[in-house]
């Protein structure tokens, strides 16, 4: 080459002007694009002209600003300016980790800015690894570390998937802008959750499942039991829940439970062991049963148990059925009550229990009354009836009855009066007589009442009569057969239709006309007779002898002339009666004694 061109080369010409704005040259270093474009320019020139002959008008000016960025001149007035500012990362620039599972994640970082790319035109690229890496060019290794996705623009949030179960990750984020320039985020770290382990197994009730039941009240009580296991779920996160119904099959198992809906309340806190159950109904058998859930929803189950809670006290009184009380039966001595059935709120029928009272005073019609001053019937028991005996004829009784249930409440029937039959009584002196029967000359009649007055008083001041005279025929207008009409109204109203009976009460014909008649046989002792005579009848009436007088035919006619001479006195024959006769009460006969060798009975009649 000669000597001129290479002087030309190394030679500034006027044209050709390398000019530094500042000589900064440790803050701007030398661009070698711009220094080679200037070789190859100046090269071009010793070639064809020469860089001295190069036309000043196509010259090409380069320069390096003060700013860090050069700028490229074609023309006089056009320029480019070169970018080789990384970009800015915000303050907190470590990627935050969130939405953490066994298998992935969400990464979030803010927005990075620059000096020249627009904020939205920043290109984003996130890489991972397990190991944690320092350098761009480690991240940007792929022996190393993995891209994730494709870098986009202004990304801010990565959903990252498919990762290890129990593994530390790290997460690199770079930012990059339209010149290339790339800032690295500070290292995000984070471990996934172990894998999940597939429990399928049930809890296991503590105790064998036995529930126990404490604090019983009338409208509920408390439950208790012990602790479940778990295969995987530790006892103090295990939950229960109580269900409740008055059907035993409705909480037997889960599926049960899920089946028929019972009911359940209350809140029971992780691993409680006990829940108050309340607003439950008295007097009312309840099944319980626990559900034990772990923390996957496995379900285990105890095993039912009943209980009942208690009664509410019990203060009301039975309510009685028809309240008046029905008298049947009636007789002289006993007669028959009966009632209808009571009702309670919570005693059943057949457990109410009745007691029969009586009085012969109108002071039993209360509850109170009755236990007070009424004699009771018999004994408490749940029979409706009530026979009563031993009744005094012709008395008037009155009867209640008194209902009571298992709580002892009592209530009272209406009070009901009875009145008995009447009863004609009969019954021997108990003295044997020889005849002398009268009170004064020819008053057999007087004398023979006296005797009976006086045996009366002595013996049977009890019964309840007022008219007495002797069972005696003693002239055609005062003998047996004609004492209707002899002690008819006005006179004693002699009763023709009422039974007559011993002074113990037991019947010997059912009416007088029973009593008197010819054609009736004696009865069996105790039983009531249609008429007739009773067997041992002496000794029930309370004679001596086996016979007795009487001054009357069969029939209770007179007599005439057997009357032991007119008046019971003297020493003619007089008629008999005989107790044990197999065919008749009266007899007719003759031939007793009046001089006392044959001595009778005097036979009384009391009304």
């Amino acid at each position: 080459m000669p000597s001129h061109l290479l002087l030309n080369i190394f030679s500034v010409p006027p044209i050709i002007s390398l000019s530094i704005a500042k000589a900064d040259w440790r803050s701007h270093m030398f661009d070698v694009r711009y220094f080679f474009q200037w070789g190859l320019i100046c090269l071009f020139s010793v070639v064809a002209v020469g860089c001295n002959s190069l036309d000043p008008s196509t010259a090409t000016a380069i320069g390096i600003t003060d700013s860090g960025s050069a700028t490229e001149t074609n023309t006089a007035s056009d320029t480019e300016t070169i970018d080789t500012v990384a970009p800015t990362l915000p303050s907190g620039s470590l990627p935050a980790v969130s939405n953490l599972t066994d298998i992935g994640l969400t990464l979030t970082w803010l927005l990075a800015t620059d000096d020249m790319t627009a904020d939205a035109d920043l290109i984003y690229t996130v890489y991972q690894s397990t190991s944690n890496l320092t350098t761009q060019a480690d991240w940007q290794d792929a022996t190393k570390a993995s891209q994730l996705g494709t870098a986009t623009a202004n990304l801010s949030t990565l959903a990252v998937e498919s990762l290890s179960p129990d593994t530390t990750y790290y997460f690199m984020v770079m930012v990059t802008d339209q010149a290339g320039n790339i800032t690295l985020y500070d290292v995000a770290t984070a471990t996934t959750e172990p894998e999940p382990i597939v429990d399928a197994t049930a809890p296991v009730a503590g105790n064998t499942g036995t529930l126990t039941f404490t604090s019983v009240g009338t409208t509920g009580f408390t439950v208790s039991w012990t602790h479940a296991t778990d295969n995987i779920t530790a006892q103090e996160k295990l939950t229960y829940q109580v269900f409740y119904s008055t059907t035993p099959s409705n909480v037997l198992t889960v599926d049960s439970i899920d089946t028929s809906n019972p009911s359940t309340q209350g809140t029971i806190a992780p691993g409680g062991t006990s829940l108050a159950l309340s607003t439950l109904s008295s007097n009312t058998t309840y099944y319980v049963n626990v559900v034990v859930t772990d923390e996957t929803g496995n379900r285990g189950i105890y095993t039912a148990g009943p209980t009942t809670t208690s009664q509410t006290p019990d203060t009301t009184p039975p309510t009685v059925g028809t309240p008046t009380l029905t008298i049947s039966n009636l007789s002289a001595t006993s007669l028959t009550v009966t009632w209808s059935a009571a009702t309670d709120d919570r005693s059943s029928p057949s457990t109410l229990q009745y007691q029969l009272y009586s009085s012969t005073s109108d002071n039993i019609g209360t509850v109170d009354n009755a236990i007070a001053n009424g004699t009771t019937v018999g004994s408490l028991a749940t029979v409706l009836t009530g026979n009563k005996i031993d009744l005094t004829a012709n008395t008037t009784y009155y009867f209640n009855v008194v209902v009571q249930d298992e709580a002892g409440n009592k209530s009272a029937y209406t009070m009901k009066s009875q009145a008995t039959n009447g009863l004609i009584y009969m019954f021997a002196h108990g003295s044997t007589h020889s005849g002398e029967l009268r009170n004064g000359l020819a008053n057999a009649r007087l004398g023979a009442d006296a005797y009976c007055s006086t045996k009366k008083t002595a013996s049977y001041s009890a019964l309840s009569c007022t008219h007495i005279h002797g069972f005696l025929s003693v002239s055609s207008s005062d003998y047996i057969g004609n004492f209707p009409t002899q002690y008819g109204a006005g006179n004693g109203n002699f009763p023709t239709s009422i039974p007559i009976a011993s002074h113990t009460g037991v019947n010997i014909a059912s009416t007088w006309s029973d009593l008197i008649s010819s054609s009736v046989g004696p009865c069996s002792t105790g039983s009531l007779c249609s008429g007739g005579g009773l067997s041992a009848l002496s000794g029930l009436l309370g004679g001596t002898s086996l016979n007795f007088w009487t001054g009357t035919a069969a029939n209770g006619s007179w007599y005439s002339g057997q009357d032991c001479g007119g008046g019971w006195l003297g020493s003619g024959q007089g008629a008999l009666g005989r107790y044990s006769s197999a065919t008749h009460f009266l007899l007719q006969a003759s031939g007793a004694s009046c001089a006392g060798a044959n001595m009778l009975d005097l036979l009384c009649l009391c009304w």
